[in-house]
């Protein structure tokens, strides 16, 4: 399986790298990925399957959860990956906050955005 954020489309059933056109280019999602790899075992398909990031760079910003269906899996790189968590903030303003300056940001554009996972 193949995922592709920049070409993606989580419609696809994710069975060809770089098709770009119909059905059968990658999920946009290593999410959606895990998801038909659960699908594939709740059919009876118990070979190893490896899911292929064809992006240079994958950017992540929650935890990806793997159930006990979703075994002999391997995610790997199509050429050369790497994978990023979080999201980048930047137009950082001087403020101040209780009387102390600081470094705010608006992030009113991340919707639903949960910082439970904050470190």
């Amino acid at each position: 399986l193949y995922v592709s954020q920049q070409f993606g489309n989580d419609e696809n059933n994710g069975f060809c790298a770089d098709c770009k056109n119909g059905t059968s280019g990658p999920f946009k999602t290593l999410e959606k990925a895990i998801l038909k790899v659960s699908d594939m075992r709740d059919k009876g398909f118990i070979q190893p399957v490896s899911i292929k990031i064809t992006d240079g760079v994958y950017n992540i910003t929650k935890p990806v959860v793997i159930d006990e269906r979703v075994y002999s899996v391997t995610i790997e790189p199509y050429a050369s990956t790497e994978i990023c968590g979080g999201i980048e903030i930047s137009n950082f303003n001087e403020c101040e906050y209780n009387g102390i300056k600081c470094l705010c940001a608006d992030l009113t554009h991340l919707e639903n955005m949960d910082f439970s996972y904050l470190f």
